[in-house]
């Protein structure tokens, strides 16, 4: 996973590289587009940082909750420890939420420069993720047909899960957290917008929870590897690139 963080950050800085040797655009148009280049790396780098903490925080407290319940349970005391835990589930993952969908969102800002210079007509949005997704789903005659297809086929489905989740959870609604019988975390399903009386109703839907974040942070980095070894070859490597992995491939055989 390390692996693919570090070629999208290679391809990043190749990228800036690749859009300053086009032409047709006027200097201060590509002096901007340095500028919004470097301003989401910064970002990117950040907010995955962010997404790496979370996910770790998240599994974690995972696997403490059930054994400080039984602890406290098996002491006969008021559950003060397991509480405390719970609410730190609870904002683990939501920061999981947040960090990955803020994340989708400026990746997406990138996406447009890669059709930058041999389709500067194309009107792509860059300030949403799912509106990119939208975009490609209703475009019939986009000229990059694979990469078009992976986000129809591929990203719809899980993307829109961890919208529902991380859009009710931040904006409407509470994470009720609870144990299956095998003392499996799990969380319930939050309604899809303003359900009346979704919270009073029996039976409703559970997922779990530590199924869940490592589901999605796999399905995150099978899109981000695709990511990179599409654009990889539309972007040529840059001489600082090539010493850099020089290096660093040279580094990890002296360390095997």
């Amino acid at each position: 996973m390390r692996k693919i963080y570090r070629e999208l950050q290679f391809l990043f800085d190749d990228l800036s590289c690749h859009i300053s040797k086009m032409e047709g655009f006027t200097k201060e148009e590509l002096d901007n587009y340095h500028s919004q280049l470097f301003q989401n790396k910064i970002s990117f780098t950040s907010k995955f940082a962010s997404l790496e903490i979370m996910h770790h925080y998240t599994l974690d407290k995972c696997k403490v909750l059930p054994k400080t319940l039984e602890n406290e349970k098996q002491k006969r005391i008021v559950l003060t420890e397991t509480t405390l835990n719970i609410n730190e589930v609870e904002a683990f993952f939501e920061a999981y939420l947040n960090a990955f969908y803020s994340l989708l969102q400026i990746l997406a800002k990138f996406t447009p420069f890669f059709y930058k210079k041999d389709f500067p007509n194309i009107q792509m949005c860059n300030e949403n993720f799912g509106s990119q997704i939208e975009f490609f789903r209703i475009k019939k005659d986009f000229p990059d047909e694979k990469f078009s297809t992976y986000m129809k086929n591929e990203l719809y489905s899980w993307y829109k899960t961890l919208k529902e989740y991380r859009h009710a959870i931040t904006h409407r609604s509470a994470i009720f957290v609870g144990f299956e019988q095998d003392d499996s975390i799990v969380f319930l399903k939050p309604p899809e917008g303003d359900e009346t009386n979704y919270w009073f109703k029996k039976n409703k839907p559970s997922v779990r929870m530590v199924n869940y974040v490592n589901d999605s942070f796999q399905n995150l980095f099978k899109f981000l590897e695709f990511y990179v070894n599409h654009f990889r070859p539309k972007i040529e490597m840059s001489n600082r690139t090539k010493l850099i992995k020089k290096a660093l491939d040279s580094q990890a055989s002296k360390q095997s």
